[in-house]
């Protein structure tokens, strides 16, 4: 069995490429699609976390209901022991107009 590494900046860049625009058009069944089946899954609005393809497909159903235009762009990333510490930004629009707001999200990435 392999040991996973983690990724490097060109790995994680590229994985966001993908990743981020999942994000983007309230597709959940596609977003979940880059979770493992045992995947653990927290963000400020429910912790302590959800863990579970099944259940992280319940959350991001009712999350990107919620937030059907958001729009995310990749920063940058700083490589990790498992995984990537991913910035991005986000684009949204709400009844007041448009907003963006920057966030930090640590990915934590297993061998599969």
């Amino acid at each position: 069995m392999t040991s996973f590494q983690g990724l490097d900046a060109n790995d994680a860049r590229e994985f966001n490429e993908l990743w981020l625009p999942a994000w983007t058009g309230n597709r959940p069944e596609h977003l979940v699609s880059f979770y493992s089946e045992d995947a653990f899954y927290a963000d400020p609005g429910n912790w302590p976390g959800v863990r579970g393809r099944r259940a992280l497909l319940e959350y991001f159903t009712r999350l990107l209901a919620r937030f059907p235009d958001w729009t995310w762009s990749h920063r940058g990333s700083q490589p990790l022991k498992d995984g990537f510490l991913n910035g991005c930004t986000r684009r949204s629009r709400s009844p007041a107009g448009s907003s963006n707001s920057t966030a930090c999200r640590a990915c934590s990435c297993a061998a599969g």
